[in-house]
């Protein structure tokens, strides 16, 4: 998931992803829905916001099986981390 984000195929996530912003003064926000809503993208949007932004806090993502969890976390979270060398960067220096 590189560039600028296009939510044209899913206008219902522009207030999701606003009341997770920093601006929104919703302080929690609870995703609860069907398949194919773009939840995956949804969470990988977030989560390289935070990284991008420095923003350190926790973030849950639940998945209904741990073999879910782990398949998400590697094939979407990973994968999205590797194709973007600046977050990339980012977490790497967080590391040291």
């Amino acid at each position: 998931m590189n560039g600028r984000i296009d939510l044209s195929y899913s206008p219902h996530l522009k207030q999701i992803l606003y009341d997770l912003s920093p601006q929104s003064p919703i302080r929690e926000v609870y995703f609860c829905c069907g398949t194919q809503v773009a939840k995956s993208t949804a969470n990988l949007i977030l989560i390289a916001y935070r990284i991008d932004c420095h923003l350190r806090g926790p973030i849950l993502a639940m998945h209904a099986v741990k073999e879910m969890a782990v398949s998400w976390a590697k094939d979407e979270l990973a994968e999205t981390i590797a194709a973007n060398k600046y977050i990339s960067d980012v977490l790497e220096k967080v590391g040291k």
